[in-house]
């Protein structure tokens, strides 16, 4: 029976650790036949595994000289020169022969224990190793990270979600509903139902989500089911990418497009509407030249009347091609002033002493302010600012409506404003009337004419002078265009 286990029993000299005996399951196990074993009394101690040797013999000699028992485990070399892991359990007794006291021992293979231990050993490490790993990558990854249970219940979430969502509060036990937008519950469930189902491994979509401060952003966010051994779901693992700032770079990018369009779209109408007052003009001027040329019997008075039509549209060209030339300048920022003191009053009276002439039909009302001081401006671009106002005030105006021009200051600024009373302007224009191309009233029915560029030009020579340029208006209710420039600009 001895000879048939996966061990061998041998007896030894405990006060050399010499073999005395071995029995033929060493030969099995180690490789070694009996006469090698007999010859050689020191072929188990210079067989021991060089890093254990000193070891083994040390607590081998102190068991025996103890009188205590021997447990090691130690790797010993095959004849074949390979090591196998074997378990040592030996103790004293009399010799039956009864030449004193001999080491009883059994030697038992345990390599393939020792192999399926060290195996665990390291798929432990292993499984340590990579778990610690999923860990960090979990905690520190730059996407927030969540597991949810059936139920939507979030049962952990990384540092980045956190972040995201939930700053400085736990998200633990709370339903990932929460921090959907309510708009978006519906639709990121019904997105999640072929997850649910089993029909699909994995999902992704956008939403947006609204954190704890009720702040709210868009995200990018795929799912996907871990299953337990058995088959059944563990849980949904669901990874979120913040991309607020590529949806608002979009809406930003679209938001141009769009501006983009509208501008061409108010360019086409520039052009179309400039076009059309050129033709007007050169029509006026061609046609009551090619009278005066033609007419032999026209009396002084009509000559001079047809002078008189000719000069005012040579005149709207002159003043259409330096808006547009003054338009060219501001868009490439080419418009410079020239400063000096500027007598604010009279650049007024001079202004409205034009506009008289040129509307003799509407009644122009000055109340200035006699203590005004003077300011550091361009008079000529002032000059320029005034009589777009007039004239804008005139064209929006019925016949025969007062148009007041005011001016006043406090210790820092001087003010000057236009009140007429035409149409007014709606709520919704009050905003674009400064802007570029731009142009309120103009339709089928009216017959106001210009570029519309003078108000784009006039707002940015004011702030050219530090200043600002701003309209209060009521539908119906006639319109105040306001500037003001600081008195030392």
């Amino acid at each position: 029976m001895v000879e048939a286990a996966p061990a061998y029993f041998y007896i030894a000299d405990p006060a050399n650790s010499k073999t005395l005996y071995r029995s033929r399951q060493a030969e099995v196990i180690l490789g070694y036949s009996m006469a090698e074993w007999r010859d050689d009394p020191d072929l188990w101690a210079d067989n021991l595994h060089p890093d254990e040797r000193d070891r083994v013999l040390a607590e081998f000699s102190e068991a025996s000289r103890g009188g205590k028992p021997f447990r090691a485990e130690y790797r010993i070399r095959r004849k074949d020169g390979k090591y196998i892991w074997v378990r040592d359990h030996a103790s004293l007794a009399e010799d039956p022969s009864g030449h004193g006291l001999i080491v009883q021992g059994v030697v038992l293979d345990v390599t393939e224990q020792k192999t399926l231990e060290q195996s665990a050993r390291l798929a432990l490490m292993e499984s340590a190793a990579k778990s610690k790993f999923i860990d960090s990558v979990f905690d520190n990854s730059p996407l927030g990270v969540a597991k949810l249970d059936a139920h939507w219940r979030i049962t952990e979430a990384n540092r980045r979600l956190r972040e995201m969502l939930s700053p400085g509060q736990e998200m633990v036990g709370v339903s990932l509903a929460e921090f959907l937008d309510p708009e978006w519950i519906e639709n990121v469930a019904e997105e999640f139902r072929p997850l649910w189902q089993g029909e699909v491994e994995t999902i992704e979509a956008e939403a947006q989500v609204r954190r704890r401060d009720g702040e709210q952003r868009w995200v990018h966010w795929t799912a996907s089911t871990v299953k337990d051994p058995g088959g059944d779901l563990d849980y949904f693992l669901i990874m979120f990418e913040d991309n607020s700032a590529k949806h608002a770079a979009e809406a930003a990018a679209m938001a141009s497009l769009e501006e983009l369009d509208r501008l061409n779209r108010l360019k086409s109408d520039f052009i179309s509407i400039v076009s059309h007052e050129f033709r007007t003009a050169l029509t006026g001027i061609q046609g009551f030249s090619e009278i005066m040329r033609d007419a032999d019997n026209l009396s002084p008075a009509e000559i001079k009347d047809f002078a008189t039509d000719i000069n005012s549209d040579a005149l709207r060209l002159n003043r259409m091609i330096t808006e547009m030339l003054d338009m060219d300048r501001m868009e490439s920022g080419r418009m410079t002033l020239q400063v000096a003191e500027v007598d604010i009053n009279e650049v007024l009276e001079e202004s409205v002493g034009r506009a008289r002439a040129a509307h003799p039909l509407h009644h122009f009302r000055l109340e200035l302010d006699g203590g005004l001081p003077k300011a550091r401006a361009d008079t000529d671009r002032l000059t320029q600012v005034v009589a777009n106002l007039l004239s804008n005030a005139a064209k929006y105006s019925p016949e025969g409506g007062e148009i007041l021009v005011r001016s006043k200051h406090d210790f820092t600024t001087v003010t000057v404003g236009i009140t007429d009373q035409g149409m007014g302007i709606p709520a919704e224009h009050l905003d674009k009337v400064f802007q570029r191309y731009e142009r309120f009233g103009r339709d089928a029915t009216t017959k106001i004419m210009g570029t519309g560029l003078g108000l784009p030009i006039s707002r940015q020579i004011i702030e050219l002078h530090k200043g600002r340029i701003w309209v209060e208006s009521e539908e119906g209710k006639g319109s105040t265009f306001s500037f003001s420039i600081p008195i030392g600009s």
